[in-house]
């Protein structure tokens, strides 16, 4: 049984258009899917997220980090970087939003709200 093919995504256009470009030099096939995440061989995995992806991430910060949440906390986590004025990018792996973001960062120590106890507003 052959690997699934990955699907990525910078949801910033001059990443995305970036990363698009090495694929091309480093000959290695993809396409895009209606969302807009690059899909590529699993066979070509190593060589897209070891060199590819982790250059273009170091290019907008020295010392990175990955944030994965579940999607209800999607907003919150970003609502909160905007309101704090933390840099951010988001990238999409297989449709789930994650965000990059400086290491200098501790997402563990915020204080959020926890979306399931928020009480829907009245009209």
């Amino acid at each position: 049984m052959a690997a699934k093919p990955v699907h990525f995504a910078f949801r910033n256009e001059m990443l995305q258009r970036k990363l698009l470009s090495k694929l091309v030099k480093k000959k290695i096939p993809y396409k895009i899917d209606r969302y807009g995440e690059i899909i590529y061989p699993a066979s070509a995995r190593v060589l897209v997220e070891e060199e590819l992806i982790r250059s273009l991430r170091r290019s907008v910060f020295t010392q990175w980090q990955l944030l994965f949440c579940p999607d209800d906390w999607i907003p919150v986590y970003r609502k909160y970087m905007q309101d704090h004025h933390i840099d951010f990018i988001e990238e999409s792996i297989a449709g789930k939003i994650n965000f990059l973001l400086s290491r200098v960062y501790r997402p563990h120590r915020w204080q959020l709200s926890n979306p399931k106890r928020q009480r829907p507003r009245a009209t």
